[in-house]
């Protein structure tokens, strides 16, 4: 053990062999790391945030390829879309083979809240939860879930009545393909807007057409990608300026 020396200074005893922090030294360094979390949380936690909505945009940009694929082997052309199960996209574009693109990073677990249920066992997702379909028509049986939805106003002819049916797309030979819908975040499988639809008066209440992809999923905004097949976030104002069906008045109140 080395030496202890004392040393007398300005009649103040010093104890040369101690060398350990104060309690208020401590606290100090406590303080500034402390201080130092505080402003690097946020900055890691927007970081997260905006690694996965880019990871959500690679997603839609990969769905890009694989409807524009069917409509190139389509006349480009859409399908129609009835009400046998076996038209819905994800059957019609065997999306099963591509099973991990159907969620947004943000939103992979189905909603637990039984308040979401539909008949027959049907849940709507929300902002951070995706859906789920049990009368899916897979050809393996298992019920359909994801996170995104499609502009069902694309299809050759859809579910609405026949006052309707010029509304559709149909075909993605369209004028400005840039403004019109095809696939984005959403908390149903598919969606068919109206322009006289509300918005959501508070966050992630179920409202049919647009309040279904209204969404505060991306800071504001959510993820879409377009009849040109770009893709891009999308304010959830700014929904209601897109051109969802051909007949839709883009100037609503």
């Amino acid at each position: 053990m080395k030496e202890r020396r004392a040393f007398i200074r300005s009649g103040k005893y010093v104890d040369a062999g101690c060398g350990g922090f104060t309690l208020i030294e401590l606290l100090v360094v406590i303080g500034v790391i402390a201080i130092l979390l505080a402003v690097l949380m946020p900055a890691l936690q927007r970081a997260r945030r905006q690694a996965r909505a880019v990871a959500c945009q690679a997603s839609l940009r990969q769905w890009g390829l694989i409807i524009s694929t069917y409509l190139q082997d389509n006349d480009g052309r859409f399908w129609n879309l009835q009400s046998n199960p076996n038209q819905l996209w994800f059957n019609v574009l065997d999306a099963w083979r591509y099973e991990d693109l159907c969620f947004c990073p943000m939103a992979v677990k189905v909603n637990p809240d039984p308040e979401r249920n539909y008949a027959g066992g049907t849940v709507f997702g929300s902002k951070f939860t995706a859906w789920q379909l049990v009368d899916s028509g897979r050809s393996d049986g298992k019920a359909a879930r994801g996170s995104y939805g499609l502009n069902g106003w694309v299809a050759d002819i859809g579910y609405s009545s026949q006052d309707t049916s010029a509304w559709y797309w149909k075909t993605c030979y369209v004028e400005h393909p840039d403004r019109v819908p095809v696939f984005s975040d959403c908390i149903n499988f598919a969606i068919g807007p109206l322009d006289v639809d509300k918005p959501p008066a508070y966050e992630d209440e179920l409202l049919a057409y647009l309040g279904f992809c209204a969404i505060n999923r991306h800071d504001g905004k959510i993820n879409m990608l377009f009849m040109d097949w770009s893709v891009r976030k999308v304010g959830l104002k700014e929904l209601w300026t897109l051109k969802w069906h051909r007949e839709f008045d883009t100037a609503n109140r």
